[in-house]
């Protein structure tokens, strides 16, 4: 049993990490755009400011929930048991947005930027934004299902 949940805090530190690497990356991106507009500082573009403003809520719910679970753990058991559900419809807001947002503004109609080579074509847009979905959904039943056998035994 042990040892699934320590893969369980594995797979969460790791997902940490992904997420504290494309912050970099936005915050970076954004940096550049307000000081040397590179990448472009739209900040009259819908698509822009849906993904980009609400960010920083984003940011500040992934803070909070990593550093309870870091250094106050027991109060994530007591008392705000919530911020595991908010982590992940941040997370999942900011996947769709920045999905949505990149797609809107690489359409060929409206091609503001060349499209990101991790983007798919636009007509498999829905299978972008369902990918990290299903790959987090199949991980997360072998590995409950794996706990779940232990404790039986």
């Amino acid at each position: 049993m042990m040892y699934y949940l320590e893969l369980i805090e594995l797979l969460v530190g790791f997902a940490t990490i992904l997420y504290f690497l494309g912050l970099f990356a936005g915050t970076v991106g954004f940096l550049g755009g307000i000081l040397f507009n590179e990448p472009p500082f739209e900040v009259s573009n819908f698509s822009y400011n849906f993904h980009v403003w609400p960010s920083f809520i984003v940011f500040g719910i992934i803070v909070t929930k990593t550093y309870t679970s870091y250094f106050k753990k027991p109060l994530i058991y007591k008392k705000c048991k919530w911020l595991g559900v908010a982590a992940f419809i941040a997370w999942s807001y900011t996947w769709i947005s920045s999905a949505t947002s990149y797609y809107l503004r690489t359409l060929p109609s409206n091609q503001q930027h060349t499209p990101p080579v991790y983007l798919l074509p636009i007509e498999l847009f829905w299978l972008q934004i369902l990918i990290p979905f299903l790959i987090g959904g199949l991980l997360g039943y072998f590995i409950l299902r794996s706990a779940s056998k232990l404790i039986k035994n």
